[in-house]
């Protein structure tokens, strides 16, 4: 999600709700997103919730 306030260009996230990055840079919003992304869980795996495969 990004704050759409006037000169804000806040980037959170809308699975945990952390702030990823403050910028309109696309190169700067997409390399921080990645590495949240990269830690953040979308989904959890079908076998953390104890359902056979």
């Amino acid at each position: 999600m990004t704050c759409m306030s006037p000169g804000c260009n806040t980037h959170f996230c809308y699975v945990c709700g952390e702030q990823i990055i403050k910028s309109a840079l696309p190169r700067d919003v997409q390399a921080a997103t990645a590495t949240h992304f990269s830690k953040c869980q979308l989904f959890e795996d079908v076998a953390d919730r104890g359902v056979p495969p």
